[in-house]
């Protein structure tokens, strides 16, 4: 409660403060949620024990302290995901705690009487996409952003950005992860095409390998990425393109590669083995849509490469490397992460990597006003090689389920949306996923006495106040 109770009072402070300066206008804007959640086998095994209905709330608030059309100040916090009745998020009776954090809070500046501008503070950096959402990187993160226009259609992007610092006194060598890239945006009436290239440097102690080791689950109880020593560089690039050949029909591409590397040897879990980090890896989706009256049918597909038998025996990776996804790619409600607003995360996969999928979609369906459906069936398989890999190999770049060319799924989503008032909207979704994960393939999957439960349910009411 303490940490709530000093965020008010900071933002109340700043906001009286703003009220006295009289050149300032503040602007508040947020989006206010509330979820009740069933859900059956999200771990598709037969001693599944998770919660089978969840509720919870967010809340995020943004203010933003305009003093020109040059100049601004941003700032979103956000109180949850609190859990009705989880004491150490707040949600319990007479609770003393609550999960309060700031999510962004930057500078907004133009130069004067030129193109560029700067956004320099704790912000959104999502690498470009034209179709769901980009694997590679799309997460808040502290770094300076560049935007220059050369002319209205043609614009430069040019960002650093420093998602983790590790400050342990024992940590200090080899303790920080710096991200650079470039990205050229051309926006044409008929299409648009965004190229765009990154570099990241990762120290083994930046904490980078501890995001991904507490993000997964769902593989086996020692998986997840156990850490690198010394400094590992990844190259990254790719293009998104966006193509309107014709009134109502959008086509969208990306298309990306990212090679990671480090020469230098690290223990697995058990500290029995060494490797060094090395692979590389591609990932490529296509969107077709069509805007029609009363609806938008579409088709979705993806493909990304995945690790070899020879991958898998080094410890090494020939699935797309992912430094941060927050974001996630969304080609799915239920099996990626495409649910709306406070919904849940992935149950398979938050980046898509190591996976291939086709899919069909009839988006924004509506007979009554204010009454919206989408339905979605998606088919997807593995791409990695059947034989067992290390732990730290199943643990890597955000696989809640690791997927061979042995396993596959099928996915059907609906989902309903009802604009109760202007800025209130309900939104209602159900999912089901049948998973088949051949049990030959990994010694957790044997061990499991009545082998994987195939059938995984999801249903989520979201009740959305936006201002």
């Amino acid at each position: 409660m303490k940490r709530l109770t000093t965020l008010l009072m900071a933002l109340c402070m700043v906001m009286g403060t703003a009220a006295m300066a009289s050149a300032l206008e503040v602007q508040v804007s947020g989006v206010w949620d509330t979820s009740f959640r069933f859900n059956d086998n999200l771990g598709f095994s037969e001693e599944d024990e998770n919660d089978h209905f969840d509720a919870r709330s967010r809340f995020r608030p943004q203010i933003e302290f305009i003093a020109s059309e040059n100049l601004r100040g941003v700032l979103q916090l956000q109180i949850g995901s609190i859990g009705w009745g989880d004491e150490k998020q707040g949600g319990a009776l007479d609770t003393t705690s609550t999960s309060a954090t700031v999510r962004r809070a930057y500078i907004d500046w133009n130069v004067a009487d030129t193109s560029l501008n700067f956004k320099i503070g704790l912000q959104n950096l999502s690498f470009p996409s034209a179709t769901r959402g980009n694997p590679f990187f799309g997460a808040n993160v502290a770094g300076i952003i560049g935007t220059v226009g050369f002319t209205d259609e043609v614009s430069m992007n040019a960002f650093w950005a420093r998602p983790f610092r590790n400050t342990d006194a024992d940590k200090l060598k080899d303790n920080d992860m710096d991200l650079f890239g470039l990205v050229l945006d051309v926006n044409m009436d008929s299409f648009s095409i965004s190229p765009w290239f990154a570099y990241a440097s990762i120290g083994g102690q930046s904490g980078y390998w501890e995001y991904f080791n507490n993000y997964t689950w769902g593989t086996s109880s020692s998986a997840g990425a156990y850490g690198a020593k010394g400094n590992t560089d990844v190259y990254a690039t790719g293009l998104a393109l966006k193509l309107v050949p014709v009134e109502n029909l959008t086509i969208g591409l990306d298309a990306m590669y990212a090679k990671m590397d480090n020469d230098e040897y690290s223990k697995d879990n058990f500290g029995s083995r060494y490797y060094a980090i090395e692979g590389d890896g591609y990932y490529m989706a296509l969107t077709v849509d069509y805007a029609m009256d009363w609806g938008t049918p579409g088709i979705f597909a993806w493909y990304s490469s995945g690790d070899s038998n020879s991958d898998q025996r080094n410890a090494k990776f020939g699935r797309m490397p992912s430094l941060g996804f927050d974001n996630g790619v969304a080609m799915t409600r239920m099996g990626f992460m495409g649910s709306y607003g406070h919904g849940m995360d992935s149950v398979v996969t938050a980046t898509g990597t190591g996976t291939w999928g086709v899919g069909l979609q009839i988006a924004d369906v509506s007979f009554v006003e204010k009454l919206s459906h989408t339905a979605r069936v998606a088919y997807y398989e593995g791409t990695n090689a059947k034989s067992e890999p290390s732990d730290w190999l199943v643990g890597a770049f955000g696989d809640s389920i690791y997927l061979t060319k042995e396993d596959y799924a099928f996915e059907v989503n609906f989902d309903t949306q009802y604009q109760i008032y202007e800025n209130f909207t309900a939104v209602l979704e159900l999912g089901w996923i049948y998973m088949d994960l051949d049990n030959k393939t990994f010694e957790y999957r044997k061990r499991q006495p009545d082998g994987v439960d195939e059938n995984a349910y999801n249903a989520n009411l979201i009740l959305r106040y936006a201002f």
